[in-house]
């Protein structure tokens, strides 16, 4: 299988022609075949050539199929979560001769790619690999066709352009590529884009082969997903409530604060949806105790932001301190809309009407709009709706109305039921919570 390649490397390596290789032993034509794989060929005829080129067929045989194996275990490690020895094995491979002799480069560069979006990389780091894959990727063998949609996939959520991931993922061949990862990322995709049942049956087929490999970290991922889209009423909360503390234990269990910190901002936010702003207050805070200063973090702040806000927990003076901070991170790692979120925030908590609607109206919605925050579109565009009609401006609910209308039959019945209502603050980016 490999042994064509093998001796093509390495006659090219010593400057060798088809016919001063095969002189003596076969004809250039046989050589030629063999080199493509495209004949039968004897194995003593394979043994002279590479006493030829001095070296050992078999050993170089045995070196492709450690690097084959390589690969999968890298593939298994960003499945299991072990983003450290997968990126030891991407550092292991990144020079190695056989990954580009027998074609193993595409895949490397996707297993790259999907360990980059994984680890939420720098986008702009990430956005470099991409570019380097190949254009025609239709063209791709069914594992590596599927591995691109994957990672392109992940990239979408990871920007959080939840209905380019879901329109993604949606073309992988499950039949052929089954693993829990895919599972997981396809209840993500569906659930951000409001599609809770077909969400739930990815969950629960990425719940049972965690279960299988005794993967506990992927267990927590696809429990935290199922919990959140289980509706209770008041009374039934103490048993989210308890699911989602034992999370947290295991969370202990495993050494892993990254994970629990993600339990703790979902755990939040189930309290401040439920308006119990206190509890949530406090979670959110532990939440960003655990968490480096990135977009987790921001997630964290906004609902410690507030929730503060809602409970009367404090003054305007500091929670406009903790958008300042946002801000300041926002800009530090380059989370161009959470720097727009949070500018939008510290107009509102100011009570700056003027300029929140003057800033939501000519940078906030241009923004969200060019980059696909469809979710955010939707919920600002109707405030600034909302913002017409309570201040009488006829000429704009009919122009605005009018627009919305047209572009989402949703809109109808929400502009029926729009005039003087008073929606309770929810955070941004649906879902408000951390996968």
């Amino acid at each position: 299988m490999y042994e064509g390649k093998i001796i093509n490397y390495h006659r090219k390596m010593a400057g060798l022609s088809q016919d001063e290789l095969g002189k003596g032993i076969c004809s250039t034509t046989h050589v030629s075949k063999i080199e493509r794989g495209v004949t039968e060929y004897a194995s003593e005829i394979t043994t002279l050539l590479a006493e030829r080129l001095h070296i050992n067929l078999e050993t170089e045989v045995q070196n492709v199929v450690i690097v084959e194996k390589k690969l999968d275990q890298f593939f298994n490690m960003i499945i299991s979560q072990n983003f450290q020895g997968a990126f030891t094995l991407h550092q292991e491979l990144k020079n190695n001769k056989y990954i580009s002799i027998f074609g193993f480069d595409i895949q490397y560069k996707l297993l790259t790619l999907l360990l980059l979006t994984k680890q939420n990389n720098d986008p702009g780091i990430t956005e470099q690999h991409i570019k380097r894959l190949p254009e025609k990727h239709r063209e791709l063998p069914g594992f590596e066709y599927n591995l691109y949609k994957h990672a392109i996939g992940t990239y979408y959520l990871s920007l959080d352009k939840h209905t380019l991931a879901m329109q993604t993922l949606d073309k992988i061949k499950l039949d052929s590529y089954s693993n829990p990862l895919i599972y997981y990322d396809l209840a993500s995709a569906y659930y951000y884009n409001n599609m809770p049942v077909l969400s739930y049956h990815y969950a629960e087929k990425a719940l049972h082969l965690y279960k299988q490999t005794n993967n506990l970290l992927g267990i927590i991922d696809t429990k935290s997903l199922m919990i959140i889209q289980t509706e209770t009423d008041h009374h039934e909360f103490d048993g989210i409530s308890e699911e989602y503390k034992n999370l947290i234990r295991i969370c202990d269990l495993c050494h892993n604060p990254e994970k629990k910190g993600k339990i703790l901002h979902n755990f939040a936010y189930e309290n401040f949806k439920r308006e119990r702003y206190h509890e949530a207050n406090h979670l959110y805070k532990a939440s960003m105790d655990l968490s480096e200063k990135n977009k987790h973090y921001l997630f964290s702040l906004e609902g410690f932001i507030w929730s503060s806000f809602e409970g009367s927990m404090k003054s305007k003076k500091k929670i406009v301190e903790y958008i300042d901070e946002g801000i300041k991170v926002a800009e530090n790692i380059n989370a161009n809309v959470y720097i727009i979120l949070f500018t939008l925030y510290k107009y509102e908590i100011l009570e700056n009407t003027e300029a929140y609607m003057e800033f939501l109206q000519n940078e906030a919605i241009p923004y969200f709009k060019a980059n696909e925050y469809t979710a955010l579109v939707k919920q600002f565009e109707m405030e600034l709706l909302r913002h017409y009609i309570q201040t009488n401006d006829k000429e704009k609910v009919m122009i605005y109305g009018n627009h919305l209308v047209n572009h989402n039959k949703e809109w109808s019945y929400s502009f029926s039921r729009i005039r003087g209502q008073n929606t309770v603050r929810m955070l941004s980016l649906k879902p408000y919570v951390i996968l």
